[in-house]
């Protein structure tokens, strides 16, 4: 019985760590970028570079109509300052509290994105996107959140 404990703890450890690198990986580069832009421009608008930067992350994968374009546009920008206060704190802390609020928050923006695209595009991007290798086109898959991600992600969750 000891035996089975101690490999349950090792495989939810190792599970745990996993998915913290991948919430870094994800979500260190729009951070550190944002960070890095804000020094350098005085006039920069990090809610912008959010949104244009997941915006191009897809652009070449889905093809959408400029009424989608606008609702996108809106959609990132809009979810941008949470994303940042919450990626921040996550980097900041790295505690298990903010490790849920990063996942809770990818998920649902990821949520909010699909719920924008119809079903023929929802299709188009998750082929694309679960196709992808691990060092495959890096603008989506730091933008976005594959098929088995997103499944592993809300489990966690639970």
């Amino acid at each position: 019985m000891k035996k089975i404990t101690l490999l349950f703890i090792l495989f939810s450890t190792i599970a745990f760590a996993q998915s913290d690198r991948d919430l870094s990986d994800r979500t260190f580069g729009i951070y550190y970028g944002i960070e890095r832009n804000i020094k350098k421009t005085p006039d920069f608008n990090p809610a912008e570079y959010y949104a244009n930067g997941k915006i191009k992350g897809i652009k070449d994968v889905v093809d959408f109509t400029e009424e989608q374009k606008a609702q996108l546009k809106k959609l990132f920008t809009d979810q941008y300052p949470v994303f940042y206060e919450t990626a921040k704190k996550y980097y900041e802390t790295k505690t298990a509290q903010s490790k849920v609020e990063i996942m809770k928050l990818l998920v649902k923006n990821e949520e909010d994105f699909r719920a924008v695209l119809t079903r023929e595009q929802l299709a188009t991007y998750i082929g694309f996107k679960n196709g992808l290798r691990h060092d495959g086109y890096f603008p989506l898959k730091q933008n976005f959140i594959e098929e088995e991600k997103l499944v592993k992600f809300k489990k966690e969750l639970q």
